[in-house]
């Protein structure tokens, strides 16, 4: 839908996925907002309502105008959080590349030590100092401690942006080791929406038509 312009109208039938970001001109719906604000219940809709891209139509048929061009779509700038929080860097990340920055010059000077100190005092078997120089090297190799830390917010990031979680930031992701206390709104916003079979009990004996009227009630 990225060439639908501003003001368009677009027809939404029920059961379709909302297109664009838009205003309801016509009918009445109620809608599932779920993938945007983790409310399981759907939200009525009619004329003047808000609704926005990626949401689902459930019921009844609507047209909407489009208020917002495709890029410009609460999904597409959902999309561009998602991507800045995978391409920034947290405080741990720009610690240890500070400290790369002058860890790996001092190990090759280390490491070059090695092999020129016995040269210069002329000490025998040099190419056992130089193997000593490489396993210095391969050793202390900062590369595990350089990648280790992005690679884990990146994958800890695409894993939450998976789930529905929109994470700002590699910042905010290490700050969660230090929350001691939550606090949620009362929509349900920590469950997932969804009815299973807890228990169930077979009724032998015939049941009146008034009872089951009662339990359904």
């Amino acid at each position: 839908m990225g060439d639908v312009a501003v003001g368009t109208v677009v027809a939404v039938r029920a059961g379709d996925v909302v297109p664009v970001d838009g205003v309801v001109v016509g009918g009445q719906s109620e809608v599932d907002e779920s993938s945007l604000t983790g409310e399981s219940f759907p939200v009525p809709k009619q004329a003047q309502s808000e609704v926005w891209a990626g949401t689902i139509n459930l019921d009844g048929y609507i047209s909407v105008r489009t208020t917002a061009l495709a890029e410009n779509s609460t999904v597409a700038k959902m999309e561009r959080l998602v991507e800045e929080a995978q391409n920034s860097r947290s405080r741990t990340q720009r610690l240890i590349d500070s400290c790369a920055k002058h860890y790996t010059p001092a190990v090759v000077v280390l490491a070059a030590g090695v092999v020129l100190v016995p040269v210069l005092l002329g000490a025998p078997d040099l190419e056992h100092w130089f193997r000593l120089s490489l396993v210095l090297l391969v050793s202390a190799c900062p590369c595990a401690l350089v990648l280790s830390t992005p690679v884990a917010t990146f994958c800890a990031l695409l894993r939450a942006a998976r789930m529905g979680l929109l994470v700002k930031g590699g910042n905010v992701l290490e700050s969660l080791g230090e929350v001691r206390v939550a606090a949620f709104d009362k929509t349900g916003t920590i469950t997932r929406g969804e009815f299973s079979i807890k228990d169930f009990l077979v009724v032998r004996d015939k049941v009146q038509m008034s009872q089951l009227l009662y339990w359904y009630v």
